[in-house]
């Protein structure tokens, strides 16, 4: 049995990508802590402590990348996190990371590759069809992510 998702943290470098990724997670049952960049990730550890999961996007400047992932393999309470890189690379391989998913990913993909290393905390994830829930699921990229993540959240993008 997976171990429960206290939080997943989510690094990514763009903002709509990122709150596309952190709804479509709240929406599954997660605790999620997103944040911009690697000094982000840095800050979000100190406070929250050892998430379930890492989500980290492959786009970070590299030295930045580097560091972050340095830093959690090096501290005894992080280094058995996973690691899943965000890259439209599939076959990118880094030693530290577990899994890579390919942008751009539909919601299906995502919530796959997540339960692959933890649950979600909630009990019975949400499982309504309709149009939000079609909407995610049927995106073809992040961009249409974001769309239907808005549209979902009732955020108008005029």
């Amino acid at each position: 049995m997976l171990p429960a998702c206290a939080s997943v943290l989510v690094v990514e470098a763009q903002l709509d990508v990122l709150e596309a990724i952190q709804a479509a997670l709240e929406f599954e049952g997660y605790g999620v802590a997103a944040v911009i960049g690697a000094k982000g990730a840095l800050e979000a550890l100190a406070r929250m402590g050892r998430p379930g999961l890492v989500l980290l996007d492959e786009t970070l400047p590299e030295m930045e990348r580097a560091r972050l992932i340095r830093f959690i393999r090096q501290e005894p309470t992080l280094r058995s996190v996973p690691i899943v890189l965000l890259s439209v690379d599939e076959h990118i391989r880094l030693p530290e990371v577990q899994a890579v998913l390919r942008k751009p990913f539909n919601l299906d993909r995502l919530y796959t590759v997540v339960r692959t290393h933890c649950e979600p905390l909630r009990e019975e994830p949400r499982r309504e069809e309709g149009p939000a829930r079609t909407a995610f699921t049927q995106a073809a990229g992040p961009e249409d992510e974001v769309g239907a993540a808005e549209r979902w959240r009732g955020v108008s993008r005029k």
